[in-house]
């Protein structure tokens, strides 16, 4: 009844301007509740919780607050999603021991919710929590379970797409040139990863800082492998900030990979941080104004102009 339903209610408050947070039950943060709040309110749905202390005995009955919530939501509740969060939340609390996949999961999103908002001063949280999340991981394997199948099913109960954190983290930290940090994470959690070509990029990232020789060789073997458009636009973009000669080379892979007008936005401003040239400005601008999740209508003509300007750059 109320399984990844806390993934949802984080998904709506997230979502959630901060100026209308809190004006409905939906989108309130009752992280900024007191315990003795929480237990005031469950108090006005359900009379069976006395007191804090009745709260947590009668959890510990329960291996989840979704269980404790289904078993003990009264059938005439007039918002049982209601009375669930609040069961959540006060057990968060008052039941810390009991961290369910659904409380791990919570904190993990709030986690990156944080770090997205440039919550540095919680980078110590963001690790202990991705160090736990690690844990779960090896735990898993270690009862049997097949590696690529664990994050898919955290994800489900997550409304941030973990893997997506996972990337940006790490690759934030090859960019802070915190390289034995990023190497630590790429090789702990690589084994789980469902799409690896993204982090076998960042793996790459980390040889260039090293050995730029070795990792060029390795980039340009990704490139002509590579077959997701967004990737190939990452690779291309990183290619243009570091003014890269491997730019020309993937260049007409990542054409032939375009599936929207967005797209080939993207690919044009790539064309000019990496020329530097004023000539791809008006295109740019004439892109701008198509819708970036439409199809990609017919761009031959746009796509000889890119060629022909960089073969006269030979």
């Amino acid at each position: 009844m109320f399984e990844n339903k806390k993934a949802h209610y984080n998904f709506l408050f997230f979502s959630t301007p901060d100026e209308a947070l809190n004006l409905s039950w939906e989108t309130t943060n009752y992280r900024s509740f007191t315990p003795s709040q929480l237990l005031h309110s469950l108090q006005g749905i359900c009379a069976s919780f006395t007191s804090l202390e009745n709260f947590e005995q009668i959890a510990q009955n329960f291996d989840s607050p979704e269980d404790m919530a289904e078993a003990l939501c009264p059938k005439n509740a007039s918002s049982p999603d209601f009375f669930f969060l609040l069961i959540f939340e006060l057990w968060r609390h008052v039941a810390p021991e009991k961290r369910s996949v659904s409380v791990f999961c919570d904190e993990l999103d709030h986690q990156i919710a944080s770090y997205y908002r440039g919550g540095e001063e919680q980078e110590e949280e963001v690790l202990d929590t991705l160090e736990y999340l690690k844990q779960i991981l090896d735990d898993n394997v270690d009862s049997g379970v097949q590696a690529t199948d664990i994050l898919p099913a955290l994800q489900d109960a997550c409304c941030h797409d973990i893997e997506a954190f996972l990337y940006d983290y790490i690759l934030a930290q090859i960019e802070e040139k915190q390289y034995d940090l990023a190497a630590e994470l790429l090789e702990g959690f690589y084994p789980y990863l469902t799409y690896p070509d993204w982090f076998d990029y960042l793996a790459i990232r980390l040889e260039m800082a090293h050995n730029p020789q070795h990792g060029h060789q390795h980039l340009l073997a990704l490139i002509e492998r590579v077959e997701d458009v967004q990737l190939a636009l990452e690779i291309l973009d990183f290619l243009a900030q570091t003014a890269d000669p491997l730019f020309k080379i993937l260049l007409p892979y990542t054409l032939a990979l375009l599936n929207t007008e967005g797209d080939l936005l993207d690919l044009l401003q790539c064309c000019a941080s990496y020329s530097e040239d004023a000539y791809f400005d008006s295109l740019i601008q004439q892109q701008s104004l198509k819708d970036p999740e439409a199809p990609l209508a017919d761009h031959k003509s746009i796509e000889k102009k890119i060629r022909e300007f960089f073969s006269d750059k030979n």
